[in-house]
């Protein structure tokens, strides 16, 4: 049995994890299957949703993977505690290249204030260009 580990440890058995596959090609209408992704962090946040609502049928862990790409954000998008899963069912969002998935959020009023409450970045930050 192949198990799959993140940096932060999270072992989980690769054929029970679920994945959910994201990419700017995508179309949120689609299953989140491997040749069939999802193209926003809504879309995959609702893709989650839908595994995690058959609670008879969980996997041992769900993990998102975006693609290469850039993703362009219209608004916010709301998370709750139950997009975080189970203790038996995690979820784990990641890009499937570290810093090739870029999300690009615009401006409100001069400010990046959708960027602020996602991750916490301001605007006025020098590290952040």
């Amino acid at each position: 049995m192949s198990v799959f580990a993140d940096a932060d440890g999270w072992n989980r058995p690769v054929e029970k994890t679920r994945f959910v596959y994201v990419s700017p090609a995508g179309n949120d209408g689609n299953s989140g299957g491997k040749g069939d992704p999802v193209a926003s962090l809504k879309g995959a946040r609702d893709a989650v949703r839908g595994i995690l609502a058959d609670e008879d049928a969980l996997p041992d862990g769900i993990v998102v993977e975006f693609a290469d790409g850039t993703y362009r954000m219209d608004g916010p998008v709301e998370f709750g505690r139950e997009d975080s899963g189970t203790p038996d069912c995690p979820v784990m969002y990641r890009a499937a290249h570290v810093g090739k998935a870029v999300f690009s959020v615009p401006l409100v009023d001069g400010k990046l204030e959708l960027f602020h409450t996602l991750v916490g970045v301001e605007a006025e930050d020098p590290s952040f260009h």
